[in-house]
């Protein structure tokens, strides 16, 4: 996972100021000579600071990052114990730390801001770990949102009074397990402490755990276990305003981890010495199945040489072989363990204590992780590793998408529902989700029919899992109903397949993503109306009786508790109303809307969406047995760890087929992967058949793509999909030259589809924000709307970058010419729109902070000051206006009016060029400037090239709404374009 804390690091001065001087750290002394004269300048002018980044385990050869308030940055590299030295001498505070790195499949990133550097000198300790995170989290406006600090204008306003006070409430709840381990008035930030597992500092990051989520910051001491038979944690405190909650002192831990530490370090040992061989020589394999199946282990990889394991080892359904032998099979030799971190502990009836921890596992080529059960004597002492002695492997984790909903036309109401026949644009959206799963092919399961399970965010009646006929739900059990009904076993002797349903995933909560969904029942459109469930009040008195895999009302997070219990129920048709029951616990941690908002997710690039378009002139809508995925990631967000292509479509029979492509991603941190065709069954174990993909039809079947993202207690999943419903439309008319790129407003910009482009495909605009798309939505007519009035600190923008025609070659002269139509707002205080424009050459090189030199145009509609508007343009040079920026204001320009604005860019060389803009196509420029490369601050604002507009600054209010845009190479007048846009924009006045 990216946890993706900032973490305000500093100490807390007599005044209240926070500052790095005397945090401690750096001071001492001692006998014998000083340095030299050179060598005590030299340490004189340092201004060093020191620090561990770690969560339980060391963050391993992390990368520190430092950027001051000017942008500069400087890096360091961690040890391999977590603890690092960095010089901010000649830096401007505040800084902003991070420390990123990697565990097994995840990529933990922390961060830290420190408010004032330490003396020339001396040098200030600052700990970046998740303790610290709950500080920046409650020190935030929200009192959850760590990315608040990401700005730099955030930084300069930071209430030093709400940090200080989250500082002490921090302080305050982790107080009595510093004193439990010896360590009392621990201050998480500045108190210097080893990761090493004896430090009082380490045990307590062993034992306190920071979650955020919708509710503030949570911490949980993992070491006071959940009691027997209760559903969550008892030992945790939620805080989310520092000035109003009054902190609660977790209690103290109860659990001694001495031995469990002990065992945790053999079995590294141990599993280290087996890793070191190469996979011949620790097992052997029956080579006659796919993929090879494990038949004993050996060498340093045997039982006995296992010791750590107790001979007793069972868990969910194996043995010893069943579960570590396709690990020893798959990774490669020289992977290694890590340092196992502590999850949770939990209470036993007869007094023994559980504990949950995670073993990181690192290797050439990618990570990944498992978690190992510990289980102690009646006494809570004397751990050993027996597995969790299951007979079935059943378990629960907690999810949550992206779901990217690929239209072509805007939705149409379902027709049971109040927006029957009505278009509804789409059903993009945020997903939370647990994820069930009973692999019904285990030996044990051969007779299971059905599986019900109960717990938090589930129905009140359960919910039941059955075999599925469909192909590809082999290894797991499927949703059957909603209502805790279960299929009629009646005279069954063997296990039967009771439903067609391919997904275990249960939906509790959904947020429309990007303004594209104009309808009036979003729950129900996309849990779908249903007798098993929900029947909507407007629709008829008999519905389709259609399983759902979702509740009938929203289900807040905030309702499910930290490490809640579930109930499984497992029948079998040898006793069909006789259950056995189990109950497991969650250890993932479900989040909702602030940490979609939060996550980096993945973006399809546009070959990879193509997959999805069935037009008929798109080869990727032809039957393939294999897809070359490919996407883009934002730098220090979660990795993706596996990609999918698959969907379903009716066959010859008419009856529905599945198909599924898949694999994990190799190495780690790639962003393409070649799918192909798994083996794989249905639910009674028949296998597949599938050796391409179907048609993709415009009207029939769906087809998706999905990316998966690693996190620390969940998963984050990005899917973007296409369900056949209607004709595919054709492109929109285009007419002049070699055509025009054109966003209509008919959807958000972000929803794929959104814009056509010059050669008639489909795209979509790139978002940035700091919020999620707050303040940018569709509107009926197609009018997308801008206000920033209420979230003021946002900055939402959509984008059109790279590939970017006009940035075809490194040959000038050449133009760009865009136009649009934009109604902006009689409030004099507000602006109204902004167009920014970028343009950096193919052969332009990246400086040390990965930004690239080019000519930037940012053009602003300002605000309607006394009748006249306010045409501003920034960074041109100062012999072409009056003052820079140049500003251009006229009493018959009202931008609280409709008007049709076009801009024309042209560059004579790659740093030089002119700007003109028309109004309402007027013969005459109103305004005529020269353009220069980007001026000295701006460069961070164009590291590629790129059209974009919205709220670009937070320092301005915004409210317009456009009704469309369009764009095109070359340079033309009002007069080139008069009766020549595309047709089917509206209005466009003046042409």
């Amino acid at each position: 996972m990216n946890q993706r804390f900032s973490v305000l690091a500093a100490c807390l001065a007599a005044a209240g100021i926070l500052a790095l001087q005397g945090c401690g750290g750096g001071g001492g002394g001692g006998s014998g000579a000083g340095p030299s004269s050179s060598t005590a300048s030299s340490q004189a002018s340092t201004q060093l600071v020191t620090g561990t980044a770690a969560f339980g385990a060391p963050l391993a050869n992390a990368t520190i990052s430092l950027k001051d308030a000017a942008g500069v940055s400087r890096t360091a590299t961690a040890g391999s114990d977590g603890s690092y030295t960095i010089d901010v001498a000649g830096l401007s505070a505040p800084f902003l730390m991070t420390a990123t790195g990697q565990s097994g499949d995840e990529v933990r990133t922390y961060s830290a801001l420190v408010t004032a550097a330490p003396a020339k000198g001396s040098s200030s300790t600052v700990n970046i770990t998740p303790i610290t995170t709950a500080i920046v989290a409650l020190a935030s406006s929200t009192g959850n949102n760590p990315d608040e600090f990401a700005g730099a204008g955030a930084l300069a306003a930071l209430d030093q009074a709400r940090l200080a006070q989250a500082r002490a409430a921090i302080k305050a709840v982790i107080a009595e397990v510093a004193k439990e381990y010896g360590v009392a008035g621990f201050d998480p930030i500045s108190t210097p402490f080893a990761a090493d597992l004896k430090s009082g500092g380490d045990k307590l990051l062993e034992a306190v755990k920071v979650t955020l989520g919708d509710t503030g910051v949570t911490l949980t001491n993992a070491l006071s276990p959940v009691a027997s038979g209760a559903s969550g944690a008892s030992a945790t405190v939620t805080l989310r305003d520092p000035a109003r909650d009054a902190p609660t002192a977790l209690p103290r831990p109860t659990v001694s981890t001495s031995s469990a530490n002990d065992l945790l370090a053999l079995l590294r040992t141990q599993l280290n010495a087996c890793l070191a061989l190469a996979p011949s020589e620790r097992i052997a394999l029956d080579a006659s199945v796919t993929p090879a199946k494990p038949t004993a282990l050996k060498g340093a990889c045997s039982a006995s040489s296992l010791s750590a394991f107790d001979k007793s080892y069972f868990s969910n359904g194996t043995d010893l072989l069943g579960n570590w032998g396709p690990r020893f099979r798959d990774l490669p030799q020289g992977a290694t363990i890590g340092q196992a971190e502590m999850i949770a502990s939990f209470g036993r009836s007869d007094g023994g204590v559980n504990i949950s921890a995670r073993l990181p596992i690192f290797a050439e080529g990618g990570g990944t992780a498992t978690t190992v059960l510990l289980s102690s004597d009646t006494s809570g002492q004397n751990f050993k590793l027996q597995g969790n002695q299951r007979k079935y492997n059943l378990g629960i984790s907690a999810r949550l998408y992206q779901i990217n909903d690929v239209v072509f036309n805007p939705r149409l109401g379902n027709n049971y529902g109040p927006d029957k026949g009505k278009r509804i644009g789409n059903l993009s959206r945020y997903d939370a989700a647990l994820q069930l799963s009973f692999d019904p092919s285990l030996a044990a399961a051969a007779k299971v029919y059905a599986v019900r399970v109960k717990g938090p965010a589930l129905p009140a009646a359960g919910l039941v899992l059955a075999r599925s006929a469909t192909c590809g739900s082999g290894d797991f059990m499927a949703v059957y109903s909603s209502d805790g009904s279960l299929p009629d076993a009646t005279g069954k002797t063997a296990a039967f397949a009771a439903t067609a349903s391919t997904t275990s995933s249960w939906r509790y909560y959904a947020m429309p993503m990007g303004g594209g969904y104009t309808g009036s029942d979003f729950w129900n459109e996309v849990r779908g109306y249903s007798s098993k469930g929900v029947v909507a009040s407007s629709g008829p008195a008999t519905m389709p009786d259609t399983p759902t895999n979702r509740a009938v009302t929203p289900v807040a997070v905030s309702e499910i508790p930290e490490l809640p219990a579930y109930t499984f129920e497992v029948f079998s048709v040898d006793a069909p109303a006789t259950p056995e029951v189990f109950t497991t616990y969650m250890t993932d941690k479900p989040r909702g809307p602030d940490a979609a908002f939060q996550n980096a997710w993945p973006s399809l690039t546009a070959d990879s969406l193509a997959y999805l378009d069935p037009g008929v002139s798109n080869a990727k809508a032809a039957p393939f047995s294999s897809a070359t995925l490919n996407w883009t990631l934002a730098s220090g967000a979660p990795l993706v760890s596996s990609a999918s292509l698959s969907g379903n479509a009716r066959d010859a029979s008419n009856l529905m087929v599945r198909y599924n492509l898949s694999d994990a991603v190799r190495p780690i941190g790639a962003k393409s992967i070649t799918v192909g065709f798994d083996s794989e069954t249905d639910g009674l174990g028949n296998a597949c058949k599938n050796s391409a993909t179907p048609v993709l039809s415009a009207t029939t079947g769906s087809r998706g793509i999905d990316l998966r993202q690693t996190g620390h207690r969940i998963s984050y999943g990005t899917n973007y999909s296409f369900s056949g419903r209607e004709a595919h439309t054709a492109p929109v008319t285009k007419s002049g030259g070699d055509g025009w790129n054109i966003y209509n407003a008919n959807q958000h910009p972000i929803v794929p589809g959104s814009v056509v482009q010059a050669d008639g495909s489909y795209a979509q605009l790139n978002l940035f924000t700091t919020t999620g798309f707050l303040n940018m939505a569709t509107a009926a007519g197609g009018v997308l709307t801008i206000d920033s009035t209420t979230n003021n600190l946002a900055t939402d923008k959509a984008a059109y970058g790279t590939p970017f025609a006009f940035e075809g070659s490194d040959t000038y002269p050449k133009s760009l010419t865009y136009v649009t139509r934009v109604t902006g707002n009689s409030t004099n205080s507000l602006r109204v729109l902004d167009l920014y424009t970028s343009f950096v050459p193919l052969s332009a090189t990246p400086d040390s902070s990965g930004t690239k030199s080019g000519i930037f145009v940012p053009l602003s509609i300002g605000a309607n000051v006394s009748g006249g508007g306010v045409l501003t343009l920034g960074g041109v040079s100062s012999s072409a206006c009056s003052s820079s920026p140049c500003t251009l204001s006229s009493a018959a320009f009202d931008t609280s009016a409709a008007h049709t604005y076009q801009v024309v860019i042209t560059l004579s060389s790659a740093t030089a060029g002119t700007v003109k803009v028309y109004l309402d196509g007027g013969a005459t420029a109103i305004l005529n400037a020269a353009v220069t490369a980007f001026p000295t601050g701006t460069t961070s604002n164009a590291s590629w090239s790129q059209i974009y507009f919205g709220d670009i600054n937070t320092g301005y209010q915004y409210k317009s709404s456009m009704d469309w845009l369009i764009w095109r190479t070359g340079a033309f007048t009002p007069a080139d374009l008069a009766g020549k846009l595309p047709s089917g924009l509206g209005v466009t006045t003046g042409y």
